[in-house]
């Protein structure tokens, strides 16, 4: 069930050879077996479904606020039919508790890039765009955060484009550029699903992360760069990345993305 809604979250050490021919022979030999046993096993086992199932309706549903996966089954169904595919039935909240589960399994110690992703803005854009309506949607998102104005942050991003292009391949670009002050280090994540383009480069970008930063920080803004390059160089992280269906998801694919700590 887990695989099938392709949470982005769910990672599993062990993978099921065979997937899904031997589940689902395993699903009708059973089947099979009960029945062969004779109808007083059949009513048994439908006795003991209907009086679980009336234990959780009674009890067992005020009790929890789980979230299932097949409510996410069901979420990429709608996904996949225009006429519901703006319908949302589901939370983050089982994401969460599988990141945080892959994060206990692994031994993963927090560091400064994970926290710079769960404070980062996540912008998820239709496009086509050029570079200059990218910026200026990227600065106006960013404007109170960096504490410049926005006509500024746009300015400056230009300016930056104008000496080297930021696009790193056919799909990822990281603009970069120095803010006033001390001590300040921030990213901007972007997903543009038609794609941006920038001046002097043919990539039709859909993976933008753009890094503000203090001379201070010049360190972490390297540590930084680095970690998103590994991570979107990774040969998962394409379809991962135009397939996620949140903006928490595209946060999700960062944190869990495979990189050096």
């Amino acid at each position: 069930m887990l695989r099938e809604s392709r949470i982005v979250t769910y990672k599993p050490s062990f993978r099921s050879p065979l997937y899904p021919w031997l589940q689902i022979i395993g699903g009708i030999a059973f089947t099979v077996l009960i029945f062969e046993m004779g109808i007083v096993s059949l009513l048994i086992t439908l006795l003991l479904i209907v009086i679980g199932f009336l234990v959780y309706l009674f009890y067992g549903k005020r009790k929890s606020n789980a979230e299932f996966a097949l409510m996410h089954l069901v979420q990429r169904v709608f996904n996949e039919m225009p006429f519901l595919e703006n319908r949302k039935i589901t939370t983050n909240q089982l994401e969460s508790e599988l990141r945080h589960i892959i994060h206990d399994r692994d031994q993963v110690i927090e560091d400064e890039f994970d926290r710079l992703v769960h404070s980062a803005t996540v912008l998820d854009l239709q496009g086509p765009l050029s570079d200059a309506q990218f910026f200026v949607q990227v600065a106006e998102a960013s404007a109170e955060l960096i504490g410049l104005p926005a006509e500024r942050i746009e300015q400056l991003l230009r300016q930056r484009e104008q000496l080297s292009s930021t696009v790193l391949s056919d799909l990822l670009a990281v603009p970069h550029i120095v803010i006033p002050g001390e001590q300040k280090l921030s990213i901007l994540v972007a997903r543009i699903k038609h794609g941006v383009s920038f001046a002097g480069s043919n990539a039709n970008v859909r993976a933008v992360f753009v890094i503000f930063g203090t001379r201070d920080h010049r360190n972490l803004h390297l540590k930084t760069l680095a970690s998103i390059a590994q991570i979107a160089y990774h040969p998962s992280f394409e379809k991962l990345w135009i397939g996620a269906a949140s903006n928490d998801d595209l946060r999700n694919i960062l944190l869990l993305g495979e990189r050096k700590r």
